[in-house]
């Protein structure tokens, strides 16, 4: 794999989207890169660009088959006030992340007056599982997995942004990911999926993205991941060492203390004294909060502001008729002959 002799800045997405993949297509070309590697959500500025120079070295599957699970769409007030309010409920937009947007429907309760559904902002509902956290990182090529790791979701900013990461062995989990690989024998990709394990033991799948996540923090101080990037015959796969553990540390002083006990709170100090940072410089906390304080934005909303993938117009137009033509193929496909 080709490496750049030079550090390259490209625009950043959510101001200067109509730049970025101009200005990515001649960065390929010029610094003989072999291959881009996804971190977040420029993948969908990437995949959508059409350029050859980016689509041949993207590391990432075709965006036609990032498949929505199937749940209900609510485009406007009347759908929602349609759904079985007498079920808890998770109403989340679209396009979204993480906890950005997400309500807890409790049964029987009126919904949230905030809820701003419109032809611009779709919302979907799903069933909301109550169960243990679980995250998945791998990597995939011809149908096998080459990378694997899996982490609970212990310590978090919001109940819902994990900023501590474990590594633990899941049959349930790899098993399930091995024949979500199975299934894509032409997708060379990074896929990251995260689970609800029930008290009954059921395990649903409720988030899947088609880029890096924290998962490759446990891959730190080694070359496995690297080798299961670039190596197409990577073989057998580079699990991450069960145990592993780091932190995103200015994250952990800020954890959720809902519900804390002594024995939590003691658990947690010790997490956050034992563990490696991901990156650490002595004033990045403040930096972080000085950059909130100027654009007026929540911690959680700001660590992700610059790499958002917020459709909107034409772009948004774009996406919808894209996943219609493709929920037409399924039913073609489905209907008998």
């Amino acid at each position: 794999m080709a490496a750049s002799s030079s550090l390259s800045t490209l625009p950043v997405n959510s101001d200067e989207r109509e730049t970025q993949s101009t200005a990515s297509t001649q960065w390929s070309t010029t610094s003989n890169i072999d291959m881009i590697i996804p971190l977040h959500e420029e993948i969908f500025y990437l995949a959508k660009s059409a350029e050859p120079e980016i689509l041949d070295r993207l590391f990432a599957p075709d965006l036609k088959i990032l498949h929505c699970p199937a749940t209900r769409l609510c485009k406007s007030k009347e759908d929602m006030l349609g759904l079985d309010l007498s079920k808890e409920l998770a109403l989340k937009p679209v396009f979204g992340r993480a906890k950005s947007g997400v309500h807890h429907h409790l049964p029987n309760e009126p919904l949230p007056e905030d809820i701003r559904v419109s032809d611009e902002i779709h919302y979907v509902a799903q069933e909301w599982v109550t169960g243990s956290a679980y995250c998945s990182y791998m990597v995939i090529r011809k149908g096998s997995v080459q990378a694997f790791d899996v982490y609970p979701v212990t310590e978090t900013l919001d109940g819902s942004s994990c900023v501590y990461f474990k590594a633990i062995e899941h049959d349930g989990i790899r098993k399930y990911c091995e024949q979500v690989a199975k299934h894509l024998p032409d997708t060379g990709a990074q896929i990251a999926m995260d689970f609800i394990e029930t008290p009954e033991g059921r395990l649903v799948a409720i988030e899947c993205n088609p880029r890096a996540t924290s998962g490759i923090h446990l891959y730190s101080r080694t070359t496995h991941l690297a080798r299961a990037l670039v190596d197409p015959n990577h073989y057998p796969p580079s699990l991450a060492k069960i145990g592993a553990h780091r932190q995103i540390a200015p994250g952990m002083m800020m954890w959720e203390k809902k519900d804390v006990n002594v024995k939590r709170y003691l658990q947690h100090q010790k997490r956050l004294m034992s563990s490696q940072d991901v990156v650490f410089t002595p004033f990045l906390l403040t930096s972080y909060y000085k950059i909130c304080q100027e654009r007026k934005m929540k911690l959680p909303e700001m660590f992700q502001w610059d790499l958002t993938w917020e459709a909107q117009g034409e772009e948004l137009a774009w996406a919808r008729r894209l996943l219609e033509e493709e929920d037409e193929k399924e039913e073609e496909g489905g209907r008998p002959s």
